[in-house]
């Protein structure tokens, strides 16, 4: 080893220099008793030196291994404060010069994160501080020093905390919010704030002195409850003026007699919103058509007073086609006789006017005012042409459905002849009846239908079949057949 070759060196050098200071003293012929103080003098201070030298290593080696047991410590304190692992020492030899550094180097390093984690801890007590001023809510008191918290103690702050922000982000956007819809109503309204309610409304939520307390939320809240107040009456009010103008509009739309297609603005007055300039655009249609119509005043109201007749006589025809009209004779019938004649006499009254004026160059798709009225009055007899028609080629389809039913019944007797039987024409016209006889003791026989319904033996009355009395298909066939069927 280093230290037993140094000595082995030293123990020669002492020798050397002994014998030579020895060599000097018997040449001076130094006495005995010199010699022996000075060489005791020499030893002492050799001892000496080797004392403080023992003393000096010794208080190093305690320090290494009082540090190393002080610096393993604090290393475990810090890394559980910082909510770290437990430090691995496995790897390192136990009491040591490096083993003491090394520990010495960790807990330099978790020192800088602990004075890392005491700031944030700090900024989030006095956050958490402001958040409780500005919100009005009641934090536990922690008291703000330059150390660590009881890291269950700093759990319970950071749940706090995180807390009071997401409540005081959720309270902001709610505020946020609501100013943005009472500036949106107000828009529409264009009602005056108040002095308090522009103090409300021009508060900036970016300031740091913004109080967002429950109370303020509720302040804002009944402000928007106000200003929606005010936009329904105010959105009721522009609705009522916007149907009252479009029945305005409409009325001068039949009076002039505006196609339907050439008509701007829709009659229906279920509608949630208008605003100022959908009724202005309304009043210019309105003033557009006045003046059409104070131009041209006698020839469309002769024209709208003759469309309210033939829509009368309409009326009247239709009612005239209801068979309860005529139930009661002494009453109803009379009062649309007197309709009748009533809508004819204007009907030609106005029709003889509009021919008078019917080289005014107001025109209705290309048509005068009297070309359209005779127009609507040839549509009308076409239509009814049609009907009668359609009407007709339905009565005369059942005729002949019947004439092959009467061809049927005489065939279905031929082949049956011994049997009455009672089959009614519904019955004999279904392409799909399948009939099957088979005699019974009142000489009747069952339908069988699709071979599933199996009707009673009992005769079809006249509620629910048709008559045969007209074409009697027994009849036919005596003309035919010599045999006769008894019935």
């Amino acid at each position: 080893m280093l230290i037993v070759g140094k000595s082995h060196e030293l123990i020669n050098y002492l020798d050397k220099n002994i014998k030579k200071i020895e060599e000097m003293w018997d040449e001076i012929g130094m006495e005995e008793e010199i010699r022996v103080e000075k060489t005791t003098d020499f030893c002492e201070k050799i001892k000496s030196i080797m004392d403080s030298v023992v003393t000096e290593e010794t208080t190093n080696y305690n320090s290494v291994l009082e540090n190393s047991k002080k610096f393993l410590e604090e290393i475990n304190s810090l890394r559980v404060a910082l909510k770290l692992k437990k430090y691995n020492v496995d790897i390192l030899r136990l009491n040591t010069v490096s083993y003491c550094e090394v520990l010495k180097k960790e807990v330099e390093n978790l020192k800088v994160e602990r004075d890392k984690l005491i700031q944030k801890q700090i900024d989030t007590l006095k956050t958490l501080e402001n958040l409780s001023y500005r919100l009005s809510v009641p934090i536990k008191n922690i008291v703000i020093c330059n150390s660590l918290l009881d890291p269950k103690e700093w759990d319970e702050v950071q749940k706090e905390f995180t807390r009071l922000t997401d409540l005081f982000e959720k309270r902001t956007t709610e505020f946020v919010t609501t100013k943005k819809e009472i500036l949106r109503l107000k828009g529409f309204t264009k009602k005056i704030c108040t002095p308090k309610q522009l103090d409300m409304l021009n508060v900036d939520v970016g300031r740091e002195d913004f109080i967002c307390s429950k109370e303020i939320l509720n302040k804002i809240k009944s402000l928007l409850e106000e200003a929606q107040n005010e936009y329904d009456k105010w959105r009721l009010e522009k609705i009522g003026t916007y149907n009252e103008l479009i029945q305005q509009l409409y009325l001068l739309y039949d009076k002039c007699a505006i196609p339907d297609l050439e008509r701007l603005f829709s009659d229906d007055l279920n509608i949630d919103f208008v605003d100022d300039e959908d009724i202005n655009k309304v009043q210019e249609e309105i003033v557009k058509y006045e003046l059409l119509y104070n131009n041209h005043k006698d020839l469309y109201d002769t024209y709208y007073k003759w469309l309210i007749a033939w829509k009368d006589y309409l009326k009247v025809k239709a009612d005239l086609a209801n068979p309860n009209v005529y139930k009661d004779r002494t009453h109803d019938i009379q009062q649309v006789l007197l309709r009748q004649k009533d809508a004819n006499t204007r009907q030609k009254l106005y029709i003889d006017k509009l021919k008078l004026g019917d080289g005014s160059k107001i025109k209705i798709n290309g048509s005068t005012m009297y070309e359209k009225a005779l127009s609507n009055i040839e549509n009308h007899k076409k239509q009814e042409e049609l009907k009668k028609q359609l009407k007709l080629e339905k009565k005369n389809k059942v005729i002949n459905t019947e004439a092959l039913d009467d061809i049927g019944m005489s065939k279905l007797l031929e082949k049956f002849p011994r049997h009455k039987a009672f089959v009614s024409r519904r019955q004999v016209r279904s392409d799909t009846f399948i009939m099957l006889t088979t005699p019974t003791i009142r000489s009747n026989f069952n339908y069988i239908r699709n071979n599933s319904s199996i009707y009673s033996n009992k005769k079809i009355s006249g509620a629910n079949r048709f008559s045969i009395k007209k074409r009697d298909p027994l009849k036919i066939l005596n003309k035919t057949s010599t045999k006769r069927i008894k019935y």
